[in-house]
């Protein structure tokens, strides 16, 4: 009976281990899928604000606020993403040297700032067109409308009116005469 006790001794050993690497296993799948999750997360919010950017400056181009303004707050939505990547930014000294640590992933995250300016840039220049064309077809409107006025002038002339009066009158003093 003793020695039935001591194999089961022996096989809880292997049993451990076994279960010791499927709780690393599970322990590692778990960060998997939280690392993706904070990738996914991230990645709709870059997506989010580069949409909302676009938005944003035609938005703001309805409520007639200026280019300046709507470029800085495109810029700073589109950039919202990258704004924290940026901050990983450290100097520290080790026991041996300096380290330097730039952003954790410093090519998407230069991918991600140059993805934001481009957005702000390209609907910004959207709203600076639209504002250029609103701007051609106010000019258009008012040569028109000085066209129109130049046309009234030549129509009807104070000489011609003074003219016609005064055939009128003359006519009208030959008729009575008589």
């Amino acid at each position: 009976m003793l020695e039935d006790l001591e194999q089961d001794a022996g096989e809880t050993e292997p049993a451990s281990n076994h279960t010791q690497r499927y709780l690393e296993k599970q322990e590692e799948a778990f960060y998997q899928r939280l690392q993706t999750r904070r990738t996914i997360e991230s990645l709709l919010l870059f997506a989010a604000c580069q949409a909302s950017s676009a938005a944003m400056a035609f938005l703001l181009f309805h409520f007639a606020i200026s280019v300046v303004v709507i470029s800085l707050m495109c810029a700073v939505i589109s950039l919202v993403p990258t704004l924290g990547e940026w901050s990983g930014f450290t100097i520290h000294k080790t026991s041996e040297h300096w380290e330097l640590s730039f952003m954790h992933k410093p090519i998407i995250t230069l991918f991600k700032t140059a993805v934001g300016m481009v957005v702000a840039y390209v609907s910004v220049k959207a709203v600076a067109a639209e504002i250029e064309e609103t701007n051609h077809q106010i000019l258009a409107v008012y040569d028109e409308i000085k066209n129109y006025e130049i046309l009234q002038k030549t129509d009807h002339p104070v000489e011609i009116i003074a003219l016609v009066a005064a055939i009128v009158l003359v006519g009208m003093a030959l008729l009575f005469r008589r």
